[in-house]
This record gives structure tokens, sequence and C-alpha cells, in this order.
């Protein structure tokens, strides 16, 4: 990590508060409705009910704090405290980054299987380049030429694993970590009375 990298990341962290040795995700919503596009108690609140924008929230956060611990506090502007309600946003958070993560892993199988194809390609075309130029003497142009493209073509698969795949796996396999922490982080409830409008 450069120094200005340093000093940057420095300046993320100092923006989260800190307790207990844990960074703290903070949230501040006047209802626990509002962390949902669409509220029904007997839903299962599966992705789709979970508000877009705070998930998004939680990401980002957990992104900035990259890797280091923390714990998401909640931060709801109302009286009365309701543990059904707190069961429901853990498994609705837990729902969706849990379905976050399992199409992370299917989208790595497909990039790792498109991987093993280009892969076998090459090696196809490196073998059968190596079988003409050993094994069959010719002096034409064509021939020549024909071969190239046979070696240009095996450079052409592999290409794609070294600087496509690699790194989408890298990318993916980093937001699976995150996905991951925010599944498994602690949420606190921390309810403030409120009284009249701000």
């Amino acid at each position: 990590m450069g120094l200005f990298s340093f000093h940057y990341h420095k300046k993320v962290l100092e923006r989260y508060e800190k307790s207990d040795d844990r960074y703290i995700i903070s949230i501040w919503t006047r209802n626990i409705r509002d962390l949902f596009i669409s509220f029904d108690r007997s839903s299962s609140f599966a992705k789709r009910d979970l508000d877009y924008d705070f998930a998004d929230y939680l990401y980002e956060s957990a992104s900035d704090l990259d890797g280091k611990p923390f714990f998401i506090r909640l931060d709801i502007h109302q009286d009365i405290h309701n543990s059904d309600m707190e069961e429901k946003v853990y498994k609705a958070i837990d729902n969706y980054f849990e379905y976050e993560i399992n199409r992370i892993e299917k989208r790595r199988r497909k990039i790792v299987k498109k991987m093993f194809i280009h892969t076998i390609l090459a090696l196809l075309c490196i073998s059968l380049s190596y079988v003409l130029t050993r094994y069959i003497k010719a002096e034409s142009f064509l021939y020549t030429l024909f071969v190239e493209s046979i070696v240009i073509a095996a450079w052409v698969f592999m290409w794609p694993v070294f600087s496509d795949f690699i790194y989408e796996l890298t990318e993916e396999g980093n937001a699976k970590k995150i996905y991951r922490q925010i599944a498994d982080a602690e949420i606190k409830f921390n309810y403030i009375p409120f009284h009249g409008s701000d």
C-alpha cells in the first residue's frame, strides 16, 4: 500500500465510530419499516424486500472497513422495543446477503468453466502446432501461415484467462468476503425516544 493510499484509507476509517475495538456501521431511521421496500408482517423477508439503498450502504461501508471487525447499529427513533421485528431484520439481512453469496458462487463457477474451456482449447492449438511443425515438413507459405495462425489462436484463447478471468475471480472473491462479513455481523438496535418532528 502506497503512502497516499495509506493516508486515504486512514481518513476513511476516521468516519466510523469504534466500540470495543470494532468499527460501527450506523444507520439512522425513524422506523424499522423504512429498511424494506415493502413491508408485510407475514413475509419471509426475501431479498426483494430489503431496501436496495440500505443494502448498498452496508456493502459500501463494509468495503471501506476493508475486512476490519465491525457491527451494525440501527438507530431507531421510536420508543417501543420490538424483539419480533428485530429478529425479522436479522433474517432479512441474512437472507439478502446469503442470496448475493449464492449468486457470486454461480458466477464464479461459470468463470472457472470458461477458464477451463479456454485453457483446453489453447492446449489443443499448441499441441496441433507442435505436431504439424515436428512431423509434417512443408515449405509453402500457406502452410507456414496456417501453423502460425494456430499458435496465435492459442494465445487468443489463453489471454482472457490472465487478463479477465483471474481478475473477475478475484473481484468476485472479494465481494463474497464482504457479503459474508455483513451476513455474519452482529446487529445492535438503539431505540431513541422520538417526540414531535425535527
